[in-house]
């Protein structure tokens, strides 16, 4: 796949499951409208959005298989263990301005924790992945949000998302006993849950579109609040400096009707 093709996200992708955290099923008004205000300057600088997204799990869950499928819509079992992290962009069109994943896929091991937790600190989403065909995965969950958290002190908690992968490889009979577990391991940690497969590509477009959708709203909401700021900020200048003028002309004006009150005494 071309790297520089563009997703287009036009309508706000749903939650795989309503029990979600963020209860955005639509863009706001207020965003659409800034996208229309404000497309021709983000088109001049295509990457003046983007956010950053961190993929973490147990070794061997899937993490990587999940962004080669969406990124380059590949499958492969042969490919190396991630040594570290690794990095993709991945570019959307988001109500017409350009936008950015910038997704950090970090090594499962334990001896590269140390290196991995280095790039959790501002993230906007955090991905933690299980194996859906090995439930002992899920109990690491708690683990790996919470050197997350501890990554990101001082700084907003990122939007978690917990993901279950290789939905292909377990029985459907097992499928409703194992997402009840997840899902009440998402719930406890406010995190929205989704299931895949990276080898079907079951459920992997559609979760990515909702990683970005949701991150993009949080950003352009932020720069909304800033301009608000910015222009209360102004006005609050504006009216002290206007105060000020007042001040100073009232000055002058008693100073000229006491030269003229000195004039007329002699």
């Amino acid at each position: 796949m071309d790297l520089s093709t563009q997703r287009v996200v036009d309508c706000f992708p749903i939650p795989y499951s309503l029990a979600s955290p963020y209860s955005s099923l639509a863009f706001d008004q207020e965003i659409r409208d800034y996208c229309d205000q404000n497309v021709n300057l983000s088109l001049s600088d295509p990457f003046s959005k983007c956010a950053k997204v961190i993929l973490v799990g147990d070794m061997a869950v899937g993490k990587t298989c999940l962004l080669n499928r969406f990124t380059y819509d590949t499958f492969g079992l042969d490919h190396k263990a991630t040594i570290g992290v690794d990095f993709a962009i991945i570019r959307f069109n988001i109500l017409q301005v350009p936008f950015q994943l910038q997704v950090w896929d970090t090594a499962g091991q334990e001896r590269f924790q140390s290196i991995a937790e280095n790039y959790y600190r501002n993230a906007h989403a955090a991905i933690i992945c299980f194996d859906l065909s090995n439930i002992s995965t899920l109990k690491s969950v708690n683990d790996w949000v919470s050197r997350i958290i501890s990554g990101n002190k001082g700084n907003k908690v990122p939007l978690m998302f917990l993901v279950g992968t290789k939905m292909d490889c377990i029985a459907d009979s097992v499928v409703e006993f194992v997402e009840t577990e997840a899902l009440k391991v998402a719930e406890s940690l406010s995190a929205e849950y989704w299931s895949v497969s990276s080898r079907t590509g079951y459920n992997v477009e559609n979760f990515f579109k909702r990683v970005a959708a949701l991150s993009f709203s949080e950003i352009i909401l932020t720069s909304i609040d800033r301009m608000k700021e910015d222009k209360e900020s102004q006005a609050v200048q504006y009216s002290a400096k206007f105060v000020n003028l007042n001040k100073k002309k009232k000055f002058a004006l008693i100073k000229a009707c006491m030269v003229n009150k000195c004039v007329y005494k002699k």
